[in-house]
Formats: structure tokens, sequence, C-alpha cells
């Protein structure tokens, strides 16, 4: 690969930083004449514009030069961008398509998580339903029970041992209602397995491979957001008045008035 020094074509470094301290001493001779300017009179204004004609020629030639040495480094630099650019472009995008691979495979995963964990929640609430039925069909049947009993007791006038067992009855039935109502409770909760995210995929090497989550965002409806989201195009409003263009609702267009020099 070129050095700097075989692109930069040199044949005299002291020639060189001999013009170059020259030219730094013409720059200080401008900026303290420059300092010491006066505006008084048409023969100041005279001596003003050949000052800053000096200034410009000064600057002119040393852009001229800057960008004269810097061309051949920037002709490298590009040169190498794009030697580069011939490995590493293809690499990129297999970087990328693999990664999307994964990102995939991982959503996959999760999704299949997620579908076995809803079959078990489905399953587990199917199954404590049917104990709920089961439970409220024996506390029927005792309460069918009871009141067949109650029903007898009280035929043969024994309206005592019938409140009794009419009573005992509601308080054995509130009770398994109580007791069932709790046991679907807890059932529906436990039927709701956590589905554990999946964190990393691990290589063979030593390395691994992890989902990250970003936030991004897109326009649905753009007369919803907001004013102060919004920019104005500057470049194409400064495009449109030095065009002609002297009226834009909100904008104020007026003239700018500067100095410009030529030799």
């Amino acid at each position: 690969m070129e050095s700097h020094e075989q692109l930069i074509d040199i044949t005299d470094v002291r020639c060189l930083l001999a013009l170059e301290i020259g030219r730094a001493g013409l720059a200080k001779e401008l900026i303290m004449l420059g300092d010491d300017a006066k505006l008084e009179t048409d023969a100041d204004v005279s001596a003003m514009v050949d000052h800053v004609r000096r200034i410009n020629a000064v600057l002119k030639e040393m852009e001229a030069e800057r960008k004269d040495r810097q061309a051949p480094i920037l002709a490298g630099v590009t040169r190498d961008n794009a030697r580069y650019k011939l490995i590493t472009a293809p690499l990129n995008a297999l970087k990328a398509k693999l990664e999307k691979m994964m990102g995939d495979y991982l959503a996959e995963q999760e999704r299949k998580a997620s579908e076995d964990a809803e079959a078990i929640r489905k399953a587990a609430e199917k199954k404590a339903f049917a104990d709920a039925k089961r439970l409220e069909d024996i506390r029927r049947a005792a309460e069918e029970t009871a009141r067949i009993e109650r029903e007898r007791l009280e035929a043969e006038g024994k309206a005592d041992e019938a409140k009794a067992v009419a009573d005992n009855a509601a308080a054995d039935s509130k009770l398994m209602q109580a007791k069932a109502d709790e046991a679907l409770q807890e059932s529906l909760d436990a039927a709701a397995p956590a589905v554990a995210p999946i964190k990393a995929m691990r290589g063979n090497t030593g390395g691994s491979a992890f989902k990250r989550t970003t936030w991004d965002w897109k326009v649905e409806n753009l007369n919803d957001v907001p004013r102060e989201y919004f920019s104005l195009n500057e470049k194409e409003i400064g495009a449109l008045v030095r065009a002609g263009r002297r009226e834009i609702p909100g904008i104020k267009i007026f003239p700018a008035t500067s100095i410009a020099t030529r030799k």
C-alpha cells in the first residue's frame, strides 16, 4: 500500500516549509492590519476593499493547494474503502441474513411455547370446570337428600327435627359452595403457566446470540401528529426564495444585505 509520503509529490521540503511560513506571516500581517481598520471616509472604503481582495487571494490560493495536496490521499482512501467493501459488503449481507433467520427461529419457538402453554391452560381449565360441576352435583344431591328427610320428619309431625335438618343442610350447602368456588378459582389461577422467554442461543465455540428489543415507529395518521414534531424544509424554502418566491404563508421573506468582493 502506498504511503502518504509517496502519494504527495514533495521535491523540496524546505521550500514547502518556507512557503507555509511566508503565508503564515502574510496572514498575520493581514490580520493585524484588519484589527486596526477604520472606516470613516471613501478612501478608507477603497483601502478596505483592497484589503479584503488580498485576503480572498490568499484564501483562494491556500484552498486550491489544500485540495491538490489532499486529492491523492483522498483518492487512496477511496480505493481502500472500495477494496474493503468488496469483502465487507457480502459479509454484512450474510450476517444480516443469518441474524434474521435466528430471529425468526426464536420467534417460532416462542410461538410454539405459547401455543403449548395455551393448550395446558385450556386443559386445566376444562378439568377445573369439570371438578366444579362434580362438587355442584354432590351439593345438590345432599340438598335433595336433606329435603326428603325434612319432608319425612314434617309428615311425622317432628317439626323441630325437620327444622334442624333444614338448618344443617343449608349450612352444609353454603360451606360446600364456598369450597367449590375456592377450588375453581385456584384451578383457574394455576391453569395459566408462564411462558419463559428464550434469552439466548449459544454457539459451540463460546459465542452467543440473543434477542434484542428496540422501539420503532411509523406514521399512521399525519393529521394526529402534534405540531411540535414537525420541522421546516429549510432547504426547499431557501430554493423557492432564491428562485423568486416572495410569499409563503407563515414565512417572512425579506432582503438580507451583505458585501461581496471580487478582484
